[in-house]
């Protein structure tokens, strides 16, 4: 090994502490079903709840005005977080955070962050609720992806304030970080080793076509495919073929399947881990149709323009309705046209003069008609009184086409009218519940396999020589890892003898027994304080070597936190010598506190000379 490691003084211990706030966290989707007819029979500064729901301890409601909360917000749609506790414990005090979302179901990308958000007093001395006046203008969410089949979702997360408190920690982490240590590459490697097959030493046939594969590798997968390639069900001829019957080489078309990757564990898959409730609002309706039979078409034509003949009387909603059917039209100016309107026939009962009825309907030839309608793309009309008793359409066709078209036969046709009466909007309140799981999928386990492959040599192809002992291991997996074992295994570099022994120089066998350790694994073990700090000066040295760069940054991360005054010399030579700009970096930070240059030694001065200049560069 090129530098020598050396001791080290302990560091220096510190601790911390933190003020938290215990928070409750949940969120409520409130899911409106019918938002035209929301919009239409809500008048400004009217709003409809979602149910009730808890966060904290204390209820909740979300208040949705669709036509804005006050006469300046009559554009907009104004949402508002309600404390619902008020007829309970009317001198209750809470502080919450809230966020609202809107989209057209009822998942969010991520989970909002409230880190951010106002932190609002509720209850006595201050406001029940708190939201937003202006939201979000209602010409633009209408015209935009949240609106979908006249249906969106609301979604609030609340957080709860609870007690502050006080929290001790035994360490202070360190303020800086100087080296920045990548996620383990090893499933891609060895995705790479397969695709390359460089090492394979079995083939598959399925179904006329051929796998290259690595035994060792699937023995350490599969205690199937280890028995198969090297116990008693041995299976394969002369050239290594291994042909597998009764399956579709379609389910083994994709390589990367050979070496299962760690799946997604099921709660990762989730957009949030916060427990939540939902509410919908959705209009109480009666719907019913009439059918209105013109039979005689051209007796009717003479029906002066402006003039409609009535349909019979029928009740939907339980109140009285006719269809009023215009042959030239309402008026002058669409005199070439048919004219239809549904009018609300009660405006002569004296009784129920005041009425006021929101309607969705639809009048159409019967031979349009091919499935129930659902009239939720349609605009509710307002009946009675201070509205209109009738509305419909003034040109509803043009008579020219009409007598050319299919509808007209034997001088008759059908006209059909679908109604929707709005009664009343209903709160509906579920809890929502995880889905169950009928499936557990454990973690992934390569790691430990690929280590317990290590240990028991099974497969082993090559054997290295360090410092008086050996040890096994495997071509293909050193390969996969290391461009240098590659090289040296596969390629130019090629070593060994007959007997498959690679010598390797300059190197503790400890050192070589961990190095291969993460090889496997990607991985190191726990290590004793003590002995860190030199064990991976050395380790970072073989990693270096044998080109590991993510074994040499976990190294270089690690010995930022062992620089002492006993240490930062040969820290600095290490750096150095092997381009760790991270670790020159922390040692350059140690040397700004002037405390740490007190203890001064020729060793130091020699050091101070050759890299401190290049030290203060790096600032």
């Amino acid at each position: 090994m090129a530098t020598a490691a050396c001791g080290e003084s302990p560091s220096r211990l510190g601790s911390a502490s933190a003020i938290v706030a215990d928070t409750e966290t949940r969120y409520h989707l409130l899911k409106i079903g019918c938002y035209s007819r929301t919009k239409a029979t809500t008048p400004t500064g009217s709003f409809l709840s979602s149910g009730q729901f808890t966060v904290g301890g204390h209820r909740w409601r979300i208040n949705y005005y669709p036509n804005g909360e006050s006469a300046d917000s009559a554009d907009y749609i104004s949402l508002y977080l309600l404390l619902d506790d008020k007829a309970t414990n009317s001198s209750v005090k809470v502080q919450a955070q809230f966020k609202f979302q809107i989209s057209s179901t009822d998942q969010v990308k991520n989970t909002p962050s409230l880190a951010s958000t106002n932190v609002n007093t509720y209850g006595e001395d201050s406001s029940w609720s708190w939201g937003h006046r202006k939201f979000i203008k209602r010409e633009d969410f209408e015209k935009s992806n949240d609106l979908r089949d006249d249906s969106f979702t609301i979604r609030c997360d609340v957080a709860v304030i609870g007690e502050i408190r006080t929290e001790k920690t035994t360490e202070i982490p360190s303020a800086t970080t100087f080296v920045t240590v990548p996620p383990s590459d090893l499933n891609q490697q060895l995705v790479d080793l397969l695709e390359t097959e460089k090492g394979a030493d079995v083939v598959f046939e399925v179904s006329g076509e051929t796998f290259a594969a690595h035994r060792c590798l699937l023995a350490a997968r599969s205690p199937v495919f280890s028995a198969e390639l090297y116990g008693l069900m041995k299976e394969g001829d002369t050239a290594g073929v291994v042909r597998i019957e009764d399956m579709e080489a379609q389910v083994n078309i994709d390589k990367k399947q050979l070496v299962p990757l760690p799946a997604m564990s099921s709660s990762a898959a989730g957009n949030s881990s916060r427990s939540a409730s939902t509410s919908t609002i959705v209009a109480d309706t009666e719907t019913g149709y009439h059918l209105l039979k013109i039979d005689g078409y051209s007796r009717t034509k003479g029906t002066p323009n402006g003039t409609a003949i009535a349909s019979s009387q029928f009740i939907v909603g339980g109140h009285r309705w006719r269809i009023y059917y215009y042959p030239n039209g309402d008026h002058t100016d669409n005199a070439d046209y048919m004219s239809f309107y549904l009018l609300l026939d009660e405006k002569k009962n004296t009784k129920t003069k005041s009425v006021k009825v929101w309607t969705l309907f639809q009048i159409c030839f019967a031979d349009q008609a091919k499935a129930l309608p659902t009239l939720t793309s349609k605009t509710v009309r307002t009946f009675g009184d201070g509205s209109s008793w009738s509305w419909g359409y003034s040109k509803f066709i043009k008579r020219e086409d009409f007598e050319k078209s299919k509808d007209l036969r034997d001088d008759s046709f059908t006209i059909r009218c679908d109604i929707a009466i709005v009664r009343e909007f209903l709160v509906e309140t579920t809890e929502v519940l995880p889905p169950k799981s009928f499936v557990s999928v454990p973690p992934p386990d390569m790691n430990l396999q690929l280590g317990e492959l290590l240990e028991t040599e099974k497969g082993a192809d090559v054997v290295f020589e360090v410092a008086g002992e050996r040890f096994a291991a495997h071509r293909c997996v050193l390969a996969a890892r290391s461009p240098v074992f590659g090289a040296e295994l596969y390629g130019l570099m090629k070593e060994g003898n007959a007997a498959v022994v690679v010598r390797v120089e300059d190197m503790e066998a400890r050192v070589f027994k961990l190095l291969l350790r993460f090889v496997y694994t990607d991985s190191l073990p726990e290590m004793k304080k003590k002995d860190e700090g030199i064990m991976c000066q050395h380790l970072l040295v073989a990693a270096d070597r044998y080109n590991l760069e993510r074994l040499k940054l976990i190294c270089e991360e690690k010995l930022c936190k062992h620089i002492s005054t006993g240490t930062v010399s040969n820290m600095l030579l290490l750096a150095d010598q092997h381009h760790c700009s991270g670790l020159q970096k922390a040692c350059c930070n140690f040397l700004g506190s002037s405390a740490n240059l007190s203890p001064v030694s020729r060793g130091w001065l020699f050091v101070m000379k050759q890299l401190v200049l290049g030290c203060w560069c790096l600032h």
